[in-house]
């Protein structure tokens, strides 16, 4: 690879409904600068461009911005915009498709699964050799939503499963009920039995979503050998990874989905 093609830089944006993540990574893939923003959509590019200059001051050797959103059509018309007006360079929406890199998706309209979905199947597929592999593979996102999705050693995604994530369930709860009372912050700190109101609330909460997960695992193991890689990411993986078999923490597969995804 030659120095000019070393310096080419594209910006990977991921944007989901309660917080963006962003990388600034050269034509090797090579990581350059990284950040996490809860910025409103109109300032996130702004705000970005002034963390990139911290860490990385040249970067006028910008060649794309891809971007990984969840939202709707006029959430993406606001952050386009104001992305155009920050950065002098092609800006791509990726969206998810019916087929990429050998595998096939379960949905008759690709379109109405969220693109972070797919961004993260294709990285885990990818470094799982799928298709092609021995293994079947499992995606877990555990963030606003925990999301679940099955892909088999040919590269078919079997379908999966969207529950609501750890805070979306605590304000659910604390917010249809008089008398309980918790913090409104994830902080469990095991799935044991509690003695409190507080400790039962997101004991009962991170126990749910680890038996969603571990019974998903149990029910499609049979169909697959049982014979599975298991990938964890989102911002609530690792209050789940003590209570999970061998899961591979990848925090940034959908950054690393969106690099592949959009050539």
């Amino acid at each position: 690879m030659s120095e000019q093609d070393r310096q080419a830089l594209e910006l990977l944006i991921d944007v989901g409904n309660t917080r963006c993540k962003w990388q600034l990574r050269d034509a090797g893939g090579t990581l350059l600068a990284a950040s996490v923003s809860d910025s409103a959509l109109s300032k996130l590019p702004a705000n970005i461009f002034r963390d990139m200059q911290r860490h990385y001051p040249d970067a006028s050797a910008l060649q794309r911005v891809r971007v990984a959103l969840v939202r709707g059509a006029e959430d993406q018309r606001i952050l386009n915009q104001a992305l155009a007006e920050t950065f002098n360079c092609p800006i791509q929406f990726a969206q998810t498709q019916n087929k990429t890199l050998g595998l096939k998706n379960s949905y008759s309209q690709p379109s109405q699964m969220g693109v972070d979905r797919w961004c993260a199947v294709i990285a885990a597929a990818a470094e799982s050799g799928i298709p092609g592999a021995a293994q079947a593979m499992c995606v877990v996102d555990a963030g606003s939503a925990v999301t679940i999705d099955w892909i088999d050693p040919n590269g078919r995604h079997l379908g999966g499963y969207i529950t609501p994530g750890y805070a979306m369930q605590l304000r659910t709860l604390l917010s249809g009920t008089g008398k309980v009372f918790a913090n409104l912050k994830a902080d469990a700190s095991s799935i044991e039995l509690a003695s409190d109101t507080h400790n039962a609330v997101h004991s009962g909460i991170l126990a749910s979503i680890v038996s969603h997960i571990n019974g998903s695992l149990d029910r499609q193991r049979s169909g697959v050998d049982g014979n599975v890689r298991l990938f964890l990411t989102g911002g609530d993986a690792e209050l789940l990874m003590p209570y999970l078999q061998e899961p591979l923490h990848r925090p940034d597969l959908v950054l690393d989905g969106l690099a592949l995804l959009l050539p």
